[in-house]
């Protein structure tokens, strides 16, 4: 559980799902309009506490959709609805992997990450929050995970927001 959001491991039929729900009455998402405002994709939002919610469910959904097509490891995203989005599990055996913030960092961590953010930048995509919490690793690859802050190139803050990410990686990878 975060201040945004509490994710559930739970079952479609044989396979384990990754459900994120995102908090409503007790949600910060009226601070993180900024972060849609500027997004062409969504014009016209209302500033409602549940309208932000509803944004940034389908905005983190479209991220999702865009990264997984670019071959960027990222849970692939399977369906949204109000303030809900099922995805991936991104585990074995009904554990999730560890946060990289959790892990000893290696070679294969950092080549992965910087493999991310290469296609990142290549496809004019920022994650605008990357850091270890926001990364799951195996022994060999990383996941970049919570991606409803996400922005494309056309966001008046992109170059902003990726060299941020950028600083982040390079600063938890030392």
């Amino acid at each position: 559980e975060g201040k945004e959001s509490v994710v559930f491991r739970a079952k479609r039929g044989d396979k384990d799902v990754c459900v994120k729900i995102y908090k409503v009455e007790t949600s910060p998402f009226i601070h993180k309009v900024k972060y849609i405002e500027g997004d062409p994709r969504f014009k016209l939002v209302k500033k409602t506490k549940w309208d932000v919610v509803r944004v940034f469910v389908k905005k983190e959904f479209k991220n999702l959709q865009i990264l997984h097509a670019l071959s960027v490891p990222v849970p692939k995203p399977l369906f949204f609805y109000n303030n809900v989005i099922v995805m991936e599990f991104l585990g074995e055996n009904g554990t999730p992997y560890p946060k990289l913030k959790d892990v000893k960092l290696n070679k294969k961590h950092v080549q992965s990450l910087f493999s991310s953010l290469w296609k990142m930048a290549h496809a004019g995509f920022a994650h605008t929050d990357l850091s270890a919490y926001n990364v799951l690793a195996t022994p060999t690859k990383t996941f970049i995970i919570d991606l409803g802050q996400g922005v494309t190139w056309r966001h008046p803050n992109f170059t902003t927001f990726f060299l941020r990410d950028v600083n982040n990686v390079t600063t938890f990878v030392n």
